[in-house]
């Protein structure tokens, strides 16, 4: 893997302090002392970024994605009832469009919408199951739109994984119609929780910046954009930390300001918790190894591989489990992914909760095995 540095994308200095270093690679989280981003320098170049995403994709079966209930359907509710209050109707534009949950709420409530989305398979299932094809298949540097074309722009958990967050928004502010809004989300510094998830978007580098408030108001003033509404909003367990952020479009552009003790404070803290977080589920593997335990993994996504890659144990896990029959017989990291039920017919003697999100749902399923003596361990959850 080749890395690179950069200066700070916000007000171009080089004054970096490095808050950490990842432990395998040269990746390193630094905040900028002249404006306070915080962002990782070195990186992956392009070529490494495009590599790493191959490795960590992550799909979804159909019967998920169409189901009402699942986590982008109800984050698409949420955030098109959210806008519908400071835009009414109008020529829309969602950057990282995903399969269209969002666009196809809000061409129900009247928009005439358009998406960017780099992934093919995405923009065919928002075509072929709800009708949204006005999907350019890019990414938005590259894609041809119409200048002042817009009444309204979205990028929902985007900024922090594009190379130049000001790059985009330039290009987000001519694409606006004059007082066009902005309305976009990202994990929140203020309040960005230490998970594993967390660690892997940036040990991978798929993070590349982390915005707190004032920084986040800092770097749209720079680009010409009045703040209407910065709040942390979470939505769902996945999104505990999600920074809501609406804006309107204005012809001044503000010099950034000094948010560097504020900045360096919350990255601190979130490593320390990371830190912690690790040594905390580790212990506990350890004391099973050491007791010649049989050790099983429950969840079989990617929150599991960024455990095995973060925590090394992969030689000591026998088996994983999955409720996704899709996944039964396949492996992840060498380790077999079996059906719950052949869970309940091995021969275990421990069993290591992986998830974010159906954490606690996923621990009480264990009730069974916990009866005859299996112990069990949540990586959250006390």
């Amino acid at each position: 893997m080749n890395y690179e540095e950069i200066v700070c994308d916000l007000c171009g200095h080089n004054d970096l302090e490095i808050i950490w270093k990842a432990p395998h690679s040269e990746v390193q989280s630094v905040v900028c002392r002249s404006c306070g981003l915080a962002f990782l320098s070195p990186r992956l170049d392009e070529s490494g970024t495009r590599s790493m995403y191959a490795r960590y994709s992550q799909s979804y079966p159909l019967s998920y994605l169409l189901n009402p209930a699942n986590n982008y359907w109800q984050a698409a509710l949420d955030r098109s009832a959210f806008i519908s209050s400071h835009v009414e109707s109008g020529r829309l534009l969602e950057v990282g469009c995903s399969y269209g949950h969002f666009l196809n709420c809000m061409k129900e409530r009247g928009f005439e919408v358009t998406g960017i989305e780099p992934s093919a398979e995405s923009i065919g299932l928002a075509a072929t199951h709800w009708g949204v094809e006005n999907i350019h298949h890019g990414v938005f540097e590259d894609v041809n739109l119409p200048s002042e074309g817009f009444e309204l722009i979205t990028f929902f958990h985007v900024l922090e994984h594009v190379r130049s967050p000001m790059t985009l928004l330039k290009r987000a502010h001519e694409l606006l119609v004059d007082g066009g809004i902005l309305y976009l989300e990202v994990p929140n510094a203020d309040h960005l929780p230490p998970t594993v998830m967390e660690y892997l978007y940036m040990v991978t580098c798929q993070h590349l910046f982390t915005f707190g408030t004032d920084t986040m108001k800092s770097l749209l003033a720079a680009s010409g954009f009045e703040i209407l509404v910065c709040k942390n909003h979470p939505i769902l367990p996945v999104y505990a930390s999600n920074m809501r952020v609406v804006a309107r479009k204005i012809e001044t552009r503000a010099t950034p300001t000094q948010h560097f003790e504020v900045s360096r404070e919350q990255m601190t803290r979130y490593h320390k918790g990371i830190d912690e977080l690790g040594l905390s589920f580790r212990k506990q593997v350890d004391q099973w190894l050491k007791a010649g335990k049989k050790i099983a993994i429950y969840g079989g996504g990617l929150h599991t591989q960024a455990v095995l890659e973060w925590t090394q144990i992969g030689d000591a896990v026998a088996l994983i489990v999955d409720d996704d029959a899709d996944k039964w017989g396949c492996y992840l990291a060498g380790v077999p992914i079996v059906s719950f039920a052949q869970l309940l017919e091995s021969d275990v003697d421990a069993v290591l909760v992986s998830s974010l999100g159906a954490e606690q749902v996923m621990y009480e399923k264990l009730d069974t095995l916990a009866d005859r003596g299996v112990e069990r361990c949540r990586i959250y959850g006390s």
